[in-house]
């Protein structure tokens, strides 16, 4: 199935149920929680923080929507695993820009496997866009400046305290009206505004609670 220019990547005319095709598609043959455990077994790694979880698209798609119009934005994914939130953000939404951070090297050789499954599925015009549109960094999150943001997704469950508390800096340099989506943990700052809180949003590992908080000053 190739496509032309989605709310973003495809055509108005794509349907959910043909996105979601093409997600699934995209990650049929690969294999995050595999690539991780053998990536901390063979390093004998035991930092919780490198545990891997993964979103389920539809819940995914649910929580975006509720930090209002993307269009023209730009997203960042704190431990982007193999990039399903950026990719998946990228063809359901119209951002400006997706930016996955990575820690783990092999999962972030796997969301550039990912992104160039998804260039099949696109016309050449905007497939030569993608590389710009739809990035990953191989490195440490608290390292990289995203105080450009406007969305983060920040999937919190198994990040050491010190690693989580180290992020909450991060997160007050981002400019006003931007969003945090938090997983698992939370934090309390008089900059942001708890909007949303949900026990019921269900992810690969379970239902951690979803917080999606508001930066007000």
């Amino acid at each position: 199935m190739v496509l032309s220019a989605i709310k973003g990547l495809f055509s108005k005319e794509t349907s959910s149920e043909e996105l979601l095709q093409i997600l699934t598609g995209i990650y049929e043959n690969i294999d995050g929680h595999q690539t991780s455990t053998r990536y901390r077994e063979e390093n004998q790694i035991s930092d919780k923080s490198l545990t891997y979880g993964e979103i389920k698209f539809k819940t995914f798609a649910e929580v975006i929507r509720l930090c209002g119009d993307a269009s023209g934005k730009i997203f960042y994914d704190i431990g982007s695993g193999t990039g399903k939130p950026c990719i998946a953000a990228s063809l359901m939404f119209d951002f400006a820009k997706t930016i996955g951070i990575e820690y783990v090297p092999d999962l972030y050789k796997l969301s550039l496997q990912a992104k160039e499954a998804l260039k099949e599925h696109l016309d050449e015009n905007i497939s030569k866009k993608l590389d710009e549109k739809i990035q990953f960094i191989n490195g440490d999150a608290l390292e990289y400046d995203f105080s450009d943001g406007d969305i983060v997704f920040c999937n919190s469950t198994c990040f050491t305290l010190e690693f989580y508390e180290a992020l909450l800096p991060k997160f007050a340099e981002l400019k006003k009206g931007s969003y945090v989506i938090n997983l698992t943990k939370s934090f309390t700052s008089p900059q942001f505004e708890l909007i949303f809180e949900s026990k019921e949003l269900e992810y690969s590992w379970g239902k951690p609670t979803t917080r999606i908080y508001k930066k007000i000053a």
